[in-house]
């Protein structure tokens, strides 16, 4: 189904699944991509301001073959084509980062949420990281984040290998150091049991900084490495992104602690470890792991949402320290680069 005039309002109830997609441009429309594979069906409202959006978005629908047909999915340019008051089992909101905290405040505005999933990179401002936590907690939305490498069968596996401190180095180039910084840092947080106490050390990141994709964007280069505080060690993590010819998905992954170490290609899959049992008898494993795209992820994630009421991936909570003090490095590194936005403290990644 689809709403001809774009106008249309409707009353979503309980117990009929019922899910709300903001932003539908880029990262968004792979959301909705899979929550059309949901095994339940549902009401499906999809919200964007840009009528180009939302066309693609709709020949998406119609052309999909791997659907739930009972599903009903509704399409409208603004949140004033939402009843007031209409419930939604599961948000996404998939704006960019400049806009995300004013949606969410328009969002719960209108409409009661029992849970939602954010976009990453979350904020432009540590402003909006408090406020947006403040905000959930008066509604009391249950709010995840969508930096999937801590939910995938890799980070699984890892967690039941390695014990904290728990060491993670990631090389690569071009792979979007600001926009994906946070899929690490949270991947090396739940090995090490969700540690809040955190630093980051961005002194290696190149001088200065490039436009991204996305215009009215930036993008930085170089080494990023943070340390996480244990009870029992300090674990760290280095993240580097190279400006060289290599391919976003040509990474290796190395974690390591005092029993062992693994090397991962993302680009093969291949996955090489050497352990040490309490014996001191040394063992070797070969794995293969894929990354799975956010098409064919978020389903999943929503169905966890809906019959058990938590999911896999990271929440708000868990991350929010973690995203706030990236944002702050970031913030430091562009205002010594001349960058005006962030000087009056908003940084232009997302």
């Amino acid at each position: 189904m689809k709403n001809g005039d774009q106008s249309r309002t409707h009353e979503s109830e309980f117990p009929r699944r019922s899910i709300l997609i903001i932003g539908v441009g880029n990262i968004g429309l792979r959301h909705f991509q899979s929550v059309l594979e949901l095994e339940d069906a549902a009401d499906i409202t999809v919200v964007d301001p840009s009528g180009s959006a939302l066309k693609v978005a709709l020949e998406l629908y119609e052309t999909k073959s791997s659907k739930n047909i009972h599903s009903r999915v509704f399409f409208i340019p603004s949140l004033n084509g939402i009843a007031m008051g209409t419930k939604f089992d599961v948000g996404i909101i998939a704006t960019t980062s400049s806009v995300r905290r004013i949606v969410i405040e328009d969002v719960l505005m209108c409409c009661k949420l029992r849970y939602v999933i954010l976009e990453k990179v979350l904020f432009q401002t540590t402003e909006d990281h408090r406020e947006v936590r403040k905000l959930l907690q008066k509604h009391d939305v249950t709010a995840y984040v969508n930096a999937l490498w801590s939910s995938i069968p890799l980070a699984k596996y890892l967690k039941e290998k390695f014990k904290p401190p728990v060491n993670i180095l990631v090389q690569g180039s071009n792979w979007g150091l600001c926009c994906n910084a946070l899929h690490f840092f949270a991947l090396a947080a739940f090995l090490n049991d969700w540690s809040t106490d955190l630093s980051i050390d961005g002194t290696l990141l190149i001088p200065g900084y490039q436009p991204a994709k996305r215009q009215g964007y930036v993008e930085i280069f170089g080494e990023l490495s943070g340390k996480f505080k244990l009870p029992n060690g300090e674990a760290n993590i280095r993240t580097e992104c190279g400006q060289g010819d290599t391919a976003p998905d040509d990474r290796v992954f190395v974690v390591w602690n005092e029993k062992g170490e693994i090397a991962w290609s993302q680009k093969t899959g291949l996955l090489r470890g050497s352990f040490t049992n309490e014996k001191y008898s040394k063992s070797s494993e070969s794995e293969t792991f894929t990354l799975p795209m956010v098409s064919e992820w978020t389903h999943l994630m929503v169905f966890q949402l809906l019959t058990t009421g938590e999911c896999d991936l990271p929440l708000y909570e868990d991350v929010f320290e973690i995203s706030i003090k990236l944002t702050e490095v970031f913030l430091s590194h562009l205002s010594e680069a001349g960058n005006e936005a962030a000087r009056e403290g908003v940084c232009l990644i997302t």
